[in-house]
């Protein structure tokens, strides 16, 4: 008998632990919201197996909390589904978390307690790794909209970022590959600081900010891989580059990428501080002019290469072109220009470059052909000024030059 009974105990056991391994092990499921599957009561959807992602669905909408779900629930490689608009601040901390927006899903800071008006975002990224935002607004932060830092990575993929009283999106010793975006009508528009890390694909709109459309500084490495960024018609600056490195680098698929720096309140393009812009390709795209660099109509300055820093074109890859500005390319600071092709600089009301104590400029169109992709610097007031000891090469169409006594010129246009 009390072996009978035993044995019994035993097969209760068994059957008892089954149905535990499979509750925890096997699925367990909500549906969509407003899927008749999905339990009333249940106030957050999830996905679970051993082998797939779980994905939670936030009804912010209904008065759910994003932030609750972030904190006690969501793991590593999780998906967090966004409906309707999170009143609230986050972190996100959780490696490859995915972070979407759906039916109008946004992250919105109106009516929240202000805080420090720096570093205090809506959005925080804090060290993790392979996190994902897409389909997702993030506005009316009092400070900054997001901030990726601690070494995260992050992608950002048809996010918008708007009506952030300080910068829209701050990367700060992190790296962000930012698809298909909008940051645009904040105090500033995307900065990133500290060796950090940009790749831009797709086309992303830095527009209309208040003081800076992009910033890349200290360390900064920004790269364009078919990417079409616009920083145009911000208040002060379309985009500063100090003591970093912009590229559209030795790819095919690089190839085709645009910078517009049009319509800003002073300069379109600033690079200094020992920066760099190289604008290099693969042979069948010599001498194409296929990437685009647009710095025109801007309060002051269309492009300014100060500092010891240098911008190069040596393949003919590019086309600039500088037009409609008071001072078209200004090189001063010990800076250089290599540019083979692709430079046109005209309409500017002073002068189409000015060259005040810059290195070597040397501008040229290319030797083996130059139809192909040529360089002009015409129809602007004075179309070359050469001063305090700037040293220049042309091989490109040149109207009227000026020189004082310590600057030298030339190939096809040269001093007086």
């Amino acid at each position: 008998m009390q072996a009978r009974f035993a044995f019994s105990h035993l097969r209760l056991l068994a059957v008892v632990s089954l149905l535990t391994l499979g509750a925890v092990s096997g699925r367990l499921f909500a549906a969509e919201p407003g899927d008749p599957g999905q339990p009333n009561s249940d106030p957050f959807a999830w996905v679970h197996t051993p082998w797939a992602v779980r994905t939670f669905n936030v009804r912010c909408d209904l008065g759910q909390s994003l932030r609750y779900v972030l904190i006690l629930r969501a793991r590593a490689g999780d998906r967090v589904r966004v409906h309707g608009s999170c009143n609230e601040r986050i972190e996100i901390t959780q490696d490859r978390l995915t972070l979407e927006g759906v039916e109008a899903g946004a992250i919105d800071g109106t009516g929240l307690d202000e805080g420090p008006p720096e570093f205090n975002p809506l959005v925080a990224i804090d060290g993790a790794q392979g996190v994902v935002l897409q389909n997702l607004t993030i506005r009316n932060s009092a400070a900054e909209g997001l901030i990726a830092r601690n070494n995260a990575s992050i992608t950002l993929r048809n996010v918008t970022a708007t009506a952030n009283a300080g910068l829209g999106v701050l990367v700060d010793s992190a790296r962000a590959n930012i698809d298909n975006s909008t940051v645009s009508g904040n105090g500033s528009g995307l900065d990133s600081v500290n060796n950090s890390s940009l790749l831009f694909t797709g086309a992303t709109d830095l527009s209309r900010n208040g003081a800076l459309g992009l910033g890349a500084s200290n360390g900064t490495a920004v790269e364009l891989r078919g990417a079409q960024v616009d920083v145009s018609g911000n208040g002060g600056f379309g985009a500063v580059i100090e003591g970093a490195k912009f590229g559209i680098f030795n790819f095919g698929v690089s190839q085709g990428s645009s910078l517009k720096a049009d319509d800003n309140g002073l300069f379109g393009i600033v690079v200094t501080a020992g920066a760099a812009i190289d604008i290099i390709a693969p042979p069948p795209f010599y001498n194409s002019g296929v990437n685009v660099v647009s710095a025109s109509g801007n309060g002051v300055t269309g492009m300014f290469v100060t500092g010891q820093s240098i911008i190069e074109s040596p393949f003919g890859a590019a086309t600039f072109r500088i037009e409609n500005n008071p001072i078209g390319l200004r090189i001063d600071s010990n800076s250089s220009a290599l540019i083979v092709g692709g430079m046109q600089i005209s309409g500017n009301a002073d002068t189409g470059l000015l060259a005040d104590g810059a290195g070597v400029v040397t501008i040229v169109s290319p030797e083996s052909d130059p139809s192909l992709n040529p360089s002009s610097i015409t129809g602007n007031g004075t179309d070359v000024s050469l001063s305090f000891g700037s040293r220049a090469t042309f091989g490109a169409a040149v109207g009227s030059i000026v020189c004082d006594p310590t600057s030298l010129a030339r190939g096809s246009a040269t001093c007086p």
